[in-house]
């Protein structure tokens, strides 16, 4: 593959150049020259690929397991968050709950001796 890069750019000139018309082609005999010496690099580009592919290969690898073990930490603190926050709005439901049940047990009267205004024990009340 690198031959047929290569290569026929600069057979095109010389043919050019053996009819007498590519003396007026500047682009042609830059692109020619230039791409004629790169031989070289593009064979050791060719022969490196399968090394080169390891490399990239081993640092994705490397890459995904320290995210991976990134986002777990990430994920934890977050559970870890969102469980307080359950807590804290379960705790939160347990004493609404107590006041409605203390309100409608005010408004029965089965709370005999207690001041209507603030109920022993009623956490919403203090």
């Amino acid at each position: 593959m690198v031959f047929y890069f290569t290569w026929p750019p600069y057979l095109a000139l010389q043919y050019l150049w053996s009819s007498g018309k590519a003396y007026s082609m500047y682009g042609l005999v830059l692109f020619a020259g230039t791409v004629v010496p790169l031989q070289g690099f593009w064979n050791c580009v060719a022969f490196k690929r399968g090394s080169i592919a390891k490399v990239v290969e081993s640092t994705k690898t490397s890459l995904r397991s320290r995210l991976s073990t990134s986002l777990v930490g990430l994920t934890s603190r977050s559970k870890n968050v969102s469980n307080s926050v359950i807590s804290n709005v379960n705790s939160s439901n347990v004493a609404f709950n107590h006041a409605v049940a203390v309100e409608a047990a005010n408004e029965q009267g089965s709370l005999p001796n207690t001041d209507k205004t603030k109920v022993e024990n009623d956490p919403t009340s203090e």
